[in-house]
């Protein structure tokens, strides 16, 4: 799973109620979730997250450098 994912579960929104928030769209978070594109923010994008993270008492530090799903989550056991 992805952070962004994570986060956007913790914040209870869907696809479609998140990319509203941030200014988006629900095919370009699907995207970034599923790492099909690297997650990239305009200035007002990162201003509504900013303001997401806050409500949830954590900030950009809390965030790791890559939002793209961690490179093992399809790997067979």
């Amino acid at each position: 799973m992805s952070p962004l994912k994570t986060i956007r579960q913790l914040l209870k929104l869907t696809q479609k109620q998140f990319a509203e928030r941030i200014g988006s769209d629900q095919n370009v978070v699907s995207r970034w979730e599923r790492g099909v594109s690297e997650a990239t923010f305009t200035i007002a994008q990162i201003k509504a997250m900013d303001e997401l993270l806050e409500g949830m008492g954590l900030t950009w530090k809390d965030i790791p450098d890559s939002l793209a799903p961690y490179a093992n989550e399809n790997a067979e056991t």
